[in-house]
């Protein structure tokens, strides 16, 4: 028994010191190393130190992936970089992880957009109206998204939504304006225009042309 009891205080101790021991230091280490990439990655990018905070954030989202607040930060961090490529991944890693996808909305299509990913965009764009159908401004991009892939009837329908969710926003007046001007309804692409400059009368550059080609006395 005596036997016995010691090879079992033996292989105890060996365990102790082959396996427990360095898994334990390695945890504390890794601990530390976390804590560190915390407070630097959050100091630098306050201080707006963007290519500093780069690599503390990096580290922190490959250790902590299911964090949303380190991929957003590491998004932002590669947007300031002009790093379109991995700025759109690190946004579509946050639509991933976070129990508020719309929160990567709508830089997670612009990321797609610079990346000169068209398709990418598009799909990003359908996934933030999803995540939140009833934001107009949502509704503005993936309809312009849709105006440059020619789905022009979706495009319509996005927009149109947008509008019953606000009335009064200029910019869903101007785009729709621009489709009827391009399916011939003249007559309606110029009440849009007229309703546009209603609503931004300091944007009136923006719409002159429009204004003109339509007949608008304005």
């Amino acid at each position: 028994m005596m036997r016995a009891a010691g090879a079992a205080a033996v292989i105890t101790l060996y365990y102790w010191v082959l396996v427990a021991q360095p898994q334990a230091e390695s945890s504390d280490r890794l601990g530390g190393e976390l804590q560190a990439a915390m407070e630097s990655s959050a100091s630098l990018f306050v201080a707006k130190d963007f290519a500093a905070a780069l690599e503390p954030t990096e580290f922190l989202v490959e250790h902590m992936p299911t964090q949303p607040m380190y991929a957003d930060r590491l998004a932002r961090i590669y947007n300031a970089l002009g790093r379109a490529e991995d700025e759109a991944r690190s946004w579509d890693h946050l639509m991933e992880v976070s129990a508020t996808p719309e929160d990567a909305c709508p830089m997670v299509g612009q990321a797609h957009q610079d990346a000169g990913h068209a398709e990418n965009a598009l799909t990003a764009f359908e996934k933030c109206v999803a995540a939140e159908p009833r934001d107009p401004d949502f509704k503005l991009f993936l309809g312009r998204a849709y105006t440059a892939a020619g789905h022009r009837t979706k495009a319509r329908r996005e927009f149109e939504e947008g509008l019953t969710l606000a009335p009064l926003y200029p910019d869903l007046h101007l785009l729709l304006g621009v489709l009827d001007f391009g399916d011939d309804r003249r007559l309606d692409a110029r009440r849009r225009f007229e309703r546009f400059l209603e609503l931004a009368p300091e944007r009136r550059d923006e719409v002159a042309v429009w204004l003109k080609r339509t007949g608008s006395r304005r």
